[in-house]
């Protein structure tokens, strides 16, 4: 009874390919889509805020731009809870 067992070795995690995982690239994407939009709307909005009327600005002061930021974000934690 000369059977041959073919013994194979299982693939390390380090071969398998990370970039053809697609709930995890995808994960990944949709996370950098919404930090993007996240720091654009932080920053940009900030910037645009406190710039002069001249400049197609608002001219709010930095205390007008922080409470605006802070109604935003309350009324997202409401949204998200």
């Amino acid at each position: 009874m000369d059977e041959k067992v073919q013994i194979t070795e299982p693939r390390c995690a380090s071969q398998k390919s990370l970039l053809k995982n697609w709930p995890l690239m995808s994960s990944i994407i949709v996370y950098c889509v919404f930090q993007l939009h996240d720091m654009a709307y932080s920053e940009i909005f900030s910037l645009w805020a406190v710039s002069p009327r001249k400049n197609g600005g608002l001219s709010f002061s930095s205390a007008d731009v922080g409470e605006v930021l802070a109604v935003s974000s309350i009324h997202i934690l409401v949204l998200c809870v």
